[in-house]
């Protein structure tokens, strides 16, 4: 904000606050009133003048912030409610502008569990902690995950930008987002997810294409709320890795 534009703004707000000041001291004090009226009618007249100047005080403010076009309101709407612009909006306008994926805020939250602290909903599917793991590399047993030590990640999710960004020539977007099949989005080849620890170093996977097992998966409409385990450390970091990973306006990554 420029020295200007601050002076203007501090003197309108000076004028304002000044006249309701004014207006109060003439009902607590009339012998003190705005401008020393004297008469039975200070109060009235004290009140006409706040009300004048406080209009006029208003008047400014709406020359000074004009409402904004018809179309890009951001305020209170018509009805009452705010109206800003949804994630599906911008990411079409994104794409438009450069041709690229908006992922930006596409996890909207994730938590680490131990298997005893998973929901129960979420613990009734979620793999023992102490089976053995699958290298994804080697495909040989690893050394198994002490008891009740494994660590679980669930995410809360956009479905809609992470279908954008996983779609390609074969998967269309409107196929990765079949209600009939909410896992469709996360099939084997499509996305991977992995793990890193404090260090940004990628976690072991257990799973060959997905990096992780993905045990769970609920829709409420754009947003999916999954969950992947067990992990033998507790992660610092999750990524989504996903087929338009290179077109994407920013890692789909969370940091606990």
């Amino acid at each position: 904000m420029s020295p200007v534009t601050l002076f203007f703004e501090s003197l309108l707000f000076i004028f304002v606050s000044g006249s309701l000041l004014l207006f109060v001291l003439g009902f607590i004090s009339p012998d003190k009133s705005l401008f020393w009226l004297k008469g039975k009618r200070t109060r009235i007249r004290s009140a006409i003048i706040y009300a004048t100047a406080f209009i006029a005080g208003m008047f400014l403010v709406n020359l000074w912030y004009p409402a904004p076009p018809a179309g890009k309101k951001t305020g209170l709407g018509s009805s009452g409610k705010m109206h800003m612009k949804t994630d599906a909006q911008i990411a079409k306008e994104v794409f438009e502008e450069t041709g690229k994926y908006y992922t930006k805020g596409l996890i909207k939250s994730s938590t680490v569990y131990t298997y005893d602290s998973l929901p129960e909903d979420i613990r009734k599917l979620a793999p023992e902690p102490d089976r053995l793991t699958k290298d994804a590399y080697t495909g040989t047993n690893s050394a198994a995950i002490p008891e009740r030590k494994g660590y679980y990640v669930r995410l809360v999710l956009d479905n809609n930008l992470l279908a954008k960004a996983s779609s390609s020539e074969t998967y269309r977007e409107s196929d990765l987002l079949r209600e009939t099949d909410p896992r469709a989005l996360y099939g084997p080849n499509r996305n991977s997810f992995s793990l890193y620890d404090t260090a940004n170093t990628e976690i072991r996977h257990t799973e060959k294409h997905m990096g992780f097992n993905l045990f769970y998966v609920r829709r409420d409409y754009n947003i999916d709320t999954i969950c992947i385990g067990p992990c033998p450390e507790k992660p610092a970091k999750v990524r989504i890795n996903c087929y338009q990973q290179a077109q994407t306006t920013d890692p789909i990554e969370y940091t606990f």
